[in-house]
């Protein structure tokens, strides 16, 4: 379930510290030193959520900026605070619903590092429903490991996951994505 981040700051950023020094979320942070996670008061430029479970738990936080003019969003952070819970992967998939149902944007673009072990859901996604794998950039980061890494860069439109029932109305694929995060 998904509710306004605004709601759980303390959780969120007491969570998000306790991620700063743990390898497995190295690739969260676009470098090896981390900040301040700033959940803002008002969602003027940035939306963020987080993600409870069935017992009302932060397992973990989505975010991302927006643009009205273009109909984009990007700069995506993702993160589970429990990895591997399924409930999870259907809330980043309620947020892609809202930003092309209920926000009406156009496009999602989003990046993760080539190592990232989460980049194989990315690509299987995208494989499977539309979007495209855009490009990859060389070195773009150093992080906790010291090395530097690649990072791949994606894209969808609302042409790629959305279609129209025949009462005309626009609805994302999102009955049949939901059964699919089993397989994540």
């Amino acid at each position: 379930m998904i509710k306004p981040a605004q709601l759980y700051k303390e959780e969120i950023h007491r969570k998000m510290i306790e991620t700063w020094y743990d390898e497995k979320y190295q690739f969260y942070y676009n470098s090896s030193s981390h900040h301040e996670n700033v959940i803002p008061d008002n969602c003027d430029l940035r939306r963020c959520f987080a993600s409870l479970d069935k017992n009302g738990n932060v397992i973990g936080y989505i975010s991302y900026m927006y643009d009205d003019v273009s109909g984009t969003a990007d700069c995506f952070g993702i993160i589970s605070f429990d990895i591997g819970n399924n409930e999870f992967a259907i809330d980043v998939l309620r947020v892609f619903d809202d930003i092309f149902t209920k926000f009406s944007l156009n496009r999602i673009e989003f990046m993760c590092f080539e190592r990232n072990p989460t980049i194989r859901a990315y690509r299987n996604f995208i494989k499977r429903y539309g979007g495209r794998e855009v490009c990859t950039m060389r070195e773009t980061a150093r992080l906790m490991d010291g090395q530097m890494h690649n990072s791949v860069l994606f894209e969808i439109l609302y042409q790629d996951l959305v279609w129209v029932d025949d009462e005309g109305i626009s609805k994302l694929n999102y009955d049949r994505l939901k059964l699919d995060t089993r397989k994540w």
